[in-house]
């Protein structure tokens, strides 16, 4: 079993992204009605596996690294975009459901971009 307790030595950025591919999934599924997605349930960005270890990381390496600090914002814009889509959604706002979609993916495409340069600190 991995978890993020391990990053970066297991790979982590590999499970950050599938976190995320899964993430964007469930909204997809939401969206051409094969699945509900109430926003009060929804994890925000310190409670999801990165953002645990996120927060719980002492490694001066990543710490230090800008790209740790940089992925704080877009990491929780992805969680907020991602839990407003499914509130515009539930009332009925399509259009601005994809609306907050959009900018969940462009936060999110950061993410990963910062996942890859920490994951190559692992070398």
């Amino acid at each position: 079993h991995r978890d993020l307790h391990s990053f970066p030595t297991r790979r982590s950025s590999d499970l950050g992204k599938s976190d995320h591919v899964a993430w964007k999934k469930r909204l997809s599924r939401m969206l051409v009605g094969r699945g509900k997605l109430n926003p009060a349930e929804m994890t925000d960005h310190h409670r999801c596996r990165f953002g645990v270890w996120y927060q719980s990381c002492t490694d001066a390496k990543y710490r230090e690294h800008p790209s740790f600090t940089a992925i704080h914002r877009p990491h929780a814009d992805v969680h907020s975009h991602g839990r407003q889509a499914a509130t515009l959604f539930n009332s009925g706002n399509v259009a601005g459901a994809l609306a907050e979609i959009e900018k969940m993916d462009t936060a999110s495409n950061e993410v990963l971009k910062h996942l890859e340069i920490l994951d190559g600190l692992t070398g």
